[in-house]
């Protein structure tokens, strides 16, 4: 009874939280379908920055030489989801499947239209395809399989599971998957490497997503757990080198779904509904977040959008919008400190954007240096005045790697902080 009490002052206080609002933009206003996931990938003859779709509906979209192209990887089996590979520049592996002997990973090019008749792998009743830095991923009802390649397959059988719900990486290799395992009650978090994986039993059923906030909190790690109960929510996993020691809540958001973030805080989705919540970094309370568009469902969340502010694109029930506005997010009231914040996005291709905070009016400098310490470019060098300051920082003609850039106020430092640029 209690635990019901407790679920239904949460669904209250929900109710009546602070309602913000952020702008969106309609963006690739051909595709008004139901859109699932969106890439983004060097591939052979894409323009729109090599953007690719999947909408179930119609199959995988793209543009081509400023022409809506969509591609039918298979006359009957439904397109789950996609995964480009790089190194062929014309493939995309596509997760096909609606629960018969069909289902699989098919390979589909995008200049010639083929499609192979023949899957990859097999695997029934598909879930996602995700390509990381290690390889492909491939989660069916069984088995999970990896491939470094896309073509050669393995079965994980570390992982015996019914499904794996999502999986992702960090940049020193350590994977983290979510995953319903048979025989266990709530669903199970691995961490670690294929073949020596940790596993923690959650006590939860319904995760939906992990996120990885590589800066500034040493490689955070949040999963969203959204079945509908009074263990929804943002959660923090709390490990260290090769253990997950548990998990942290950090803000209540009933049938939490997607993460993504801007600027100062997180964006959570609603599971199966248009909602989103912003939870700050700070830890002050959550907001929910007025958008205004006429759309039922947010299907996925991509960062990848190479525009220099921090936005990020959303594939919903009728097609592709773009966060482009911060009302009600961003605070514009005088700094009660000077600092200088991570860059975002880092890493970063080819730009990435350096904010900095001023207490009072005072002389700036702003400058970036490689590892050796050598000046690479001056990026403010004035006086500003008192408030919060953006500057766009284009890495044009620099080399994959780790750079530093350094904030002085009126002579004095503030601090230096690390980023890196990925080619």
């Amino acid at each position: 009874m209690r635990k019901v009490m407790v679920f239904m002052l949460l669904l209250i206080a929900m109710m009546f939280a602070p309602l913000y609002s952020l702008e969106f933009e309609r963006m690739f206003p051909e595709i008004g379908c139901n859109v699932t996931e969106i890439h983004r990938g060097n591939l052979t003859g894409l323009n729109n920055y090599g953007y690719y779709f999947v909408a179930p509906d119609s199959g995988l979209i793209c543009y081509k030489v400023s022409v809506l192209t969509t591609y039918k990887p298979h006359i009957s089996l439904p397109l789950v989801s996609a995964a480009c590979i790089e190194s062929e520049t014309e493939n995309v592996l596509c997760a096909l499947g609606d629960q018969s002997n069909s289902d699989g990973v098919y390979k589909l090019n995008l200049v010639t239209g083929f499609q192979s008749i023949w899957p990859e792998t097999y695997g029934i009743n598909p879930k996602f395809i995700k390509k990381l830095p290690s390889g492909f991923y491939f989660s069916s009802g069984h088995p999970f399989n990896y491939s470094t390649d896309g073509e050669s397959w393995d079965e994980i059988t570390e992982i015996y599971t019914t499904y794996v719900f999502d999986i992702e990486e960090k940049y020193d290799g350590t994977l983290f998957i979510a995953a319903e395992v048979p025989r266990v009650p709530s669903d199970v978090l691995f961490m670690g490497s294929l073949g020596s994986l940790d596993s923690l039993h959650t006590g939860f059923k319904g995760i939906n997503d992990i996120y990885i906030r590589n800066t500034p909190n040493n490689e955070e790690v949040l999963i969203t757990v959204g079945s509908g109960s009074y263990s929804d929510g943002l959660y923090k996993v709390l490990y260290n080198d090769s253990t997950i020691t548990g998990l942290e809540l950090v803000a209540y958001i009933y049938e939490a779904g997607l993460i993504t973030e801007q600027i100062d805080s997180y964006i959570v989705t609603r599971k199966n509904s248009a909602e989103m919540t912003a939870v700050p970094f700070d830890g002050s309370p959550p907001f929910q977040i007025s958008h205004g568009l006429d759309i039922t469902k947010i299907n996925c969340i991509s960062q990848q959008y190479p525009i220099y502010t921090p936005n990020f694109l959303i594939g919903t029930d009728k097609g592709v919008y773009m966060a482009t506005g911060t009302t009600g997010i961003e605070d514009t009231a005088i700094p009660v400190s000077t600092e200088l914040h991570q860059n975002y996005p880092n890493p970063f291709n080819p730009s990435t954007e350096i904010s900095y905070a001023l207490k009072t009016e005072g002389m700036v400098m702003l400058s970036v240096y490689n590892t050796k310490g050598e000046l690479i470019r001056a990026l403010v060098n004035e006086k500003k005045t008192a408030g919060n300051h953006t500057v766009n920082f284009k890495a044009d003609g620099l080399n994959t790697g780790i750079y530093f850039y350094k904030l002085e106020v009126n002579g004095s430092s503030v601090g230096s902080k690390r980023m890196l640029l990925i080619k």
